[in-house]
């Protein structure tokens, strides 16, 4: 994590959860799906690239796509990546009704990009 980052660990610290922060090096996929299944998760924040075609994270060794990992619905998910909304009914179904999921639209710029929060869709 880094910048802004570095801050949100902080805080989620300070809220007494586990914060576990990979680098773009060790970052897989499948480490990706693992942390996403974890019965523990409760809030989940990805910064990184999306893929346009499909919604889904682009990261070392592969694509997380947005599919349904979570066991119960999550808190609070947060996919800071290009195009990450094109795959956002598909993701809303790893947060609970009462969460909130942040996808992007488009590419993200300082000039670019449309932030879109909904809530989850899984009860």
């Amino acid at each position: 994590m880094f910048g802004k980052h570095k801050e949100k660990g902080a805080r989620l610290r300070a809220e007494r959860l586990n914060v576990i922060s990979t680098n773009t090096w060790t970052t897989t996929n499948k480490l990706m799906e693992a942390h996403l299944a974890d019965p523990n998760l409760y809030k989940y924040f990805y910064t990184g690239h999306g893929r346009k075609a499909d919604g889904g994270l682009d990261v070392s060794g592969g694509v997380v796509l947005p599919l349904n990992y979570t066991k119960y619905g999550i808190a609070d998910m947060r996919l800071v990546a290009c195009y990450t909304w094109t795959g956002a009914s598909q993701w809303a179904g790893n947060v609970s009704v009462n969460g909130q999921l942040e996808t992007w639209r488009g590419v993200i710029t300082i000039y670019s990009g449309t932030r879109v929060v909904q809530p989850g869709s899984k009860r």
